[in-house]
């Protein structure tokens, strides 16, 4: 099984979705660069391996707290790692490090916000607010960030 490069599509051709709305609209396919959307930022971002495997720690740790920050910071380490592999390019060359920091982030928000680290405030409700906020602010804030390489960015030129 390859990792290398598997969350590092070719930016040469469009996504899918455009070249479909594309073809529907009778528009040519063309060669051309395109910059990631919002939505394709968000899904190649998301940690599904860590999203999948906190249920098991949670079940695991049997309510004992030191055991599940534990296994936490075990998935935090593996969904970066992964990701450190699966954003290198396949030529070779270094990983897309913001985009794993992103990633091992969003994990860390998403243990965070289902009471994995405890409650702020000893309150369920209120540490539920706040951790909606933190993760409306943090998705929205994606759509802003740049995760090109050096090397992607001058190649445009």
């Amino acid at each position: 099984m390859q990792i290398r490069g598997t969350l590092r599509p070719p930016m040469t051709t469009k996504s899918v979705v455009t070249q479909e709305v594309g073809q529907a609209r009778g528009a040519e396919n063309s060669k051309e660069k395109e910059k990631p959307g919002y939505i394709d930022k968000l899904t190649r971002l998301f940690p599904v391996e860590g999203v999948t495997l906190y249920p098991l720690a949670v079940g695991i740790a049997d309510k004992d707290k030191s055991i599940l920050v534990g296994l936490i910071i075990f998935i935090a380490l593996f969904v970066g790692v992964l990701r450190y592999f699966a954003t290198q390019p396949e030529s070779g060359g270094s990983p897309k490090i913001p985009a794993i920091a992103v990633s091992v982030f969003a994990f860390l928000l998403y243990a965070f916000t289902l009471g994995g680290f405890g409650y702020v405030f000893g309150d369920v409700g209120r540490h539920m607010l706040l951790s909606s906020f933190i993760t409306i602010v943090f998705t929205a804030s994606l759509g802003v960030m740049s995760f090109e390489d050096e090397e992607e960015a001058s190649s445009e030129d």
